[in-house]
């Protein structure tokens, strides 16, 4: 459904880290290898996940540290661009735009899966 709900509000019903705004920003700005044309995604736990117009998925702690990167490899990427992420518990999901794949990888460690 776009927007996630019928008001098209656009807002998780999951509940971000506790810590302070503050505390989130310290060690923020980051940069990318290259552009991004989606927002991130934040995990449950607070991971934020952005992918760039690269192929490459980047995840974040919510200090700023890099959990780790995840370069896809050809034929999935085809050097496409990530348009939009999608989180569960175990699995990180990215559709990649010019070719219209959609990936599977590790949300613990960006290792591609299957």
């Amino acid at each position: 459904m776009p927007g996630h709900d019928p008001q098209n509000t656009g807002l998780s019903t999951n509940v971000g880290p506790s810590s302070s705004f503050v505390e989130l920003v310290d060690g923020w700005p980051k940069a990318l290898g290259d552009s991004a044309q989606e927002e991130p995604t934040i995990g449950s736990d607070g991971t934020i996940y952005v992918g760039d117009d690269s192929g490459q998925i980047i995840a974040f702690n919510p200090d700023g540290s890099e959990k780790w990167p995840a370069p896809i490899q050809d034929p999935i990427s085809n050097h496409s661009g990530v348009f939009g992420v999608v989180v569960t518990d175990d699995a990180v999901f990215a559709g990649f735009g010019e070719n219209s794949k959609i990936g599977k990888f590790s949300a613990s460690t960006g290792a591609q899966v299957g």
